[in-house]
C-alpha cells in the first residue's frame, strides 16, 4: 500500500452512500490540484459509488480497499477542471 500526503481524512462511518462522496467532494472544492483527500466509511455501497463518481468527475481514486467493514478511499484532486456531483 502507499502512502500519501493526505490533506484531509474525513471519517464518514455510519454514514450511508451518498453522504460521504458528497462530503468527499466539499473538501475537494477547498483543495489545490493534487491534493489528496481520505475517506474511511462503513457502507459497501461506497465501493461502487466511488469508483462511478471518480470515473465521471475526473477525480482520481489513487486507492480504495475495505475489509471488515471498513472501507477506504483515498483521492487525488484533478490538475484539470471536473465536473460536480451536483451537475
Amino acid at each position: 500500500m502507499p502512502l500519501y500526503e493526505v490533506s484531509v481524512y474525513i471519517d464518514a462511518r455510519g454514514e450511508a452512500s451518498p453522504a460521504p462522496i458528497a462530503r468527499a467532494e466539499q473538501a475537494l472544492r477547498s483543495l489545490e490540484p493534487g491534493e489528496i483527500v481520505e475517506v474511511v466509511t462503513s457502507d459497501a455501497a461506497s465501493i461502487p459509488a466511488f469508483r462511478a463518481w471518480a470515473a465521471r468527475t475526473g477525480n482520481e481514486l489513487l486507492e480504495s480497499r475495505g475489509d471488515c467493514g471498513r472501507y477506504c478511499f483515498v483521492i487525488r484532486h484533478p490538475t484539470s477542471a471536473w465536473v460536480s456531483l451536483a451537475t
